[in-house]
């Protein structure tokens, strides 16, 4: 008995060990939106633009969770694609994330300003890249603008640079087809 009670305890540590070294590793959705002027829809603060995104951990289907990126902006979006995977390893942790990259067309509805937001509006794409501090965003709507398949890639993502104001990143693996 006490040995089958030695051997339960330490089969216990066993599985406790092994599911504290696992990390959190998750994936991010970003949308980004177009209207029937060829525009972008941003939104952000005064310290920069993006476009919009949001942690996928729900019990949303894909679909339903791309909808309700549009809905917190008041908006109706159609012609929903996924358009890139790409990895992002962030320095400090040990996993990377996963980033879906959509687009959508601007349906109907009138901007909301979501939550955490000063500024929401759209933008001309040539001008989008002096308001989105993110190069690797700035790299990765350049890509989607230029192709018409789904594609991959991965970025290592450093801190922001205290100089600029931006994020430092660079590529670790070009961007590839995937379709």
């Amino acid at each position: 008995m006490k040995r089958l009670i030695f051997l339960m305890l330490l089969f216990g540590f066993y599985l406790i060990s092994n599911g504290q070294g696992r990390k959190d590793n998750y994936s991010f959705m970003k949308l980004l939106v177009t209207n029937e002027k060829g525009e972008i829809l941003l939104l952000g603060d005064g310290a920069g633009l993006e476009i919009t995104g949001a942690r996928y951990n729900d019990s949303l289907s894909i679909k339903e969770f791309v909808n309700w990126m549009g809905d917190r902006m008041g908006i109706k979006i159609k012609n929903i694609r996924l358009r890139g995977l790409l990895t992002f390893h962030y320095e400090g942790r040990s996993n990377p994330t996963l980033m879906h990259y959509y687009t959508a067309e601007y349906e109907n509805g009138d901007l909301i300003l979501p939550e955490g937001c000063e500024i929401i509006k759209w933008v001309e794409i040539s001008k989008s890249v002096d308001l989105i501090h993110f190069d690797e965003m700035n790299k990765i709507i350049k890509k989607i603008n230029e192709c018409d398949y789904l594609f991959g890639g991965s970025f290592r993502i450093w801190k922001t640079d205290p100089i600029t104001g931006k994020r430092k990143s660079e590529p670790i693996e070009p961007f590839y087809k995937l379709n």
